[in-house]
């Protein structure tokens, strides 16, 4: 079974309220979206990562991460989702989850993924 994290990271951080978005200000030493990918890395469980990510950052992200898919993302969230479902064509399920919310667990992913394989969708 084919399983593919996909991490959004596309947005603008507008209600944040700063040039930068969230996703790139350091927390503990890292990008909040590292932080997040650490966690997908770690879980041993996806047969491959995408970061769907702002146009702007795609080449500095991209060098920061060469062993992963780096790819644009959309006008909204539900583009971007359906850009890194696109993406992620051939997986069996995928689990998408927001660059900018840093405290995922690998729990959080081992049940989802579970229910995912009981029920299809989570």
């Amino acid at each position: 079974m084919k399983i593919v994290g996909i991490i959004l990271m596309a947005g603008q951080g507008m209600r944040f309220g700063h040039a930068l978005p969230k996703q790139f200000h350091r927390l503990s030493g890292k990008a909040v979206y590292e932080q997040t990918l650490e966690v997908f890395e770690n879980a041993k469980v996806f047969h491959s990562i995408i970061l769907v990510c702002h146009p702007d950052f795609i080449d500095t992200v991209q060098k920061m991460h060469p062993h992963i898919q780096v790819i644009p993302g959309g006008a909204d969230r539900q583009a971007s989702s359906l850009a890194g479902i696109r993406a992620a064509a051939d997986a069996d399920i995928v689990v998408i989850h927001d660059g900018a919310r840093p405290f995922v667990t690998k729990r959080i992913l081992y049940e989802n993924i579970e229910a995912a394989k009981i029920h299809g969708a989570v």
